[in-house]
C-alpha cells in the first residue's frame, strides 16, 4: 500500500509530464505550421 504522500508525488510528476508533452506537441505543431506555409 502506497503512502498518501507518494501518491500525491506520483500524481504531480504525471501532471508535469503531461504538461511538458502538451507543450512539446504545440511547439511541433507551430513548426509544422510555419514549414507548411512556406
Amino acid at each position: 500500500m502506497l503512502a498518501p504522500a507518494s501518491i500525491i508525488q506520483i500524481k504531480q510528476s504525471l501532471t508535469t509530464g503531461q504538461a511538458a508533452y502538451e507543450d512539446l506537441g504545440s511547439k511541433i505543431y507551430q513548426i509544422y505550421e510555419i514549414v507548411y506555409k512556406l
